[in-house]
């Protein structure tokens, strides 16, 4: 997720009305975009985590090994070897709400519920060992 935000950083990122995702493997046509960021912040520890998704979406990288029996309720079933990078959108009574790029099919409607605890400190499948989010 570094990596992108530095490419946002240096190179800025088009809309997706100047730049339409068409889903086939190519090369860029366009490098350039109006919208930068000015910097990105890393988080590396729970507590953090915790506090920084009160304000604001944040890059996650997750253990996704098991993640393709996943149809529902609150999932633990995982290790911590990232593998996969997903965005965490909250919280649900201490639980990590994750939307994952698999499409609206997978999961719950394209989220996972991962166990957080009561305050939200477990670290389920590594979700608090590398995490970022952009800066304007």
């Amino acid at each position: 997720m570094d990596n992108a935000f530095k490419f946002v950083h240096d190179h800025g990122i088009l809309l997706e009305s100047e730049y339409p995702y068409t889903g086939k493997k190519g090369n860029c046509a366009k490098r350039e975009g109006g919208f930068k960021i000015s910097s990105f912040t890393d988080i590396s520890n729970c507590k953090a985590l915790l506090n920084g998704i009160q304000s604001r979406p944040i890059s996650v990288a997750v253990d996704a090994t098991n993640f393709n029996t996943y149809h529902s309720g609150v999932f633990h079933n995982c290790a911590t070897k990232l593998n996969h990078g997903v965005l965490l959108v909250g919280t649900k009574g201490g639980d990590w709400i994750v939307k994952n790029s698999w499409g609206t099919t997978w999961g719950e409607k394209g989220y996972i519920t991962l166990l957080g605890g009561s305050d939200s400190s477990k670290n389920t499948c590594g979700i608090c060992n590398v995490a970022s989010y952009p800066n304007k």
